[in-house]
């Protein structure tokens, strides 16, 4: 495969209401680096959920997600831009930027 993400059989679930609530199950996808993908679908499908496990800000219930640059499994560098603002308005626009980082050198260091 080309190199970019490889997710095998991913299934991503959650308790609500003492509830399991499927968001997807069983989803396979390579996504190449050197190509746009795009995701499309209903709102409530699992696209956004899709996005934060590619970014590491959610983990899957199961399967398997590899990363790999030139046949090598790499840990992957993402950002993910929200739909929604996440600006704190009394920070400038540089510390607005690096406020992430800063925060996830903190959580490092302890």
């Amino acid at each position: 495969m080309k190199s970019g993400f490889n997710l095998i059989n991913i299934s991503k679930s959650f308790e609500m209401d003492l509830k399991t609530i499927n968001v997807f199950k069983n989803l396979s996808l390579n996504i190449p680096n050197d190509e746009i993908t795009v995701i499309l679908g209903k709102s409530g499908c699992g696209k956004t959920t899709l996005l934060k496990i590619l970014s590491s800000l959610d983990k899957i219930s199961s399967g398997e997600i590899k990363y790999h640059i030139e046949n090598i499994n790499k840990t992957p560098k993402c950002s993910l831009i929200f739909q929604e603002s996440r600006l704190m308005p009394w920070l400038t626009v540089e510390e607005n930027i690096t406020f992430s980082r800063k925060v996830s050198e903190k959580d490092l260091s302890n």
